[in-house]
């Protein structure tokens, strides 16, 4: 999972910066970065998001919340009980 994410936001990456004219990378950064780094379950674990059922669906489709998770759960190795993990997750 960390690999596949690594190639998501490679890929990302470049795409932005070949489709950004030079002068316009830094609003794109700012636009694009701020809603993954909010929306990928690096501040906040998983199992919080019960009652925002909207916010669990956006975040859901953020790459950075899958690597996210499965850094917390080779951390842990117990990502069900660490408030990381979910049964339809392959972390």
């Amino acid at each position: 999972m960390l690999v596949l994410g690594a190639l998501v936001g490679a890929a990302m990456g470049l795409t932005m910066g070949t489709l950004v004219p030079p002068n316009r990378i830094s609003i794109a950064f700012s636009l694009v970065l701020t809603p993954l780094l909010f929306t990928g379950c690096s501040q906040y674990p998983w199992p919080t998001l019960d009652n925002l059922r909207w916010f669990q669906v956006v975040t859901a489709f953020n790459p950075l919340t899958t690597s996210a998770r499965a850094c917390a759960a080779r951390s842990s190795r117990t990502s069900t009980t660490s408030g990381h993990g979910c049964a339809w997750s392959p972390c």
